[in-house]
């Protein structure tokens, strides 16, 4: 249930409240309107689809190129002063030849407690 009112008296109107309501309704009407093929093409682009949040390539295992930066919409710039080449120069990072996070291939089982001991 979506709750309409409540007893506690407000200064103004919940009018974000009520504009995303009417957006979600608007794009649910919209939704019933889609062949199937468009509906399924909608949602892919603009639904939460976990695989790709999930897979490798968008994970923190996966540097973002200027290039797949750039054609994610984010503003970014290759071009770098020398001196702030030279600088960073100065401080030289390792470079990892493994992932920094291992995965279980199996599921994780808590261990069993061992049973108390009979001291007596």
């Amino acid at each position: 249930m979506i709750p309409i009112r409540d007893t506690i008296p407000h200064r103004r109107a919940p009018v974000m409240t009520w504009a995303i309501i009417a957006v979600n309704v608007a794009i649910f009407l919209y939704e019933l309107t889609l062949p199937p093929q468009d509906l399924e093409r909608l949602v892919y682009m603009f639904g939460i689809v976990p695989a790709r949040y999930s897979h490798p390539e968008w994970t923190h295992d996966f540097p973002i190129t200027v290039d797949v930066a750039q054609k994610l919409g984010l503003k970014v710039r290759s071009d770098m002063p020398p001196e702030f080449l030279q600088l960073m120069s100065l401080f030289p990072q390792p470079v990892r030849r493994q992932p920094s996070v291992e995965y279980i291939p199996t599921r994780r089982r808590a261990e069993q407690p061992s049973p108390p001991q009979n001291l007596a």
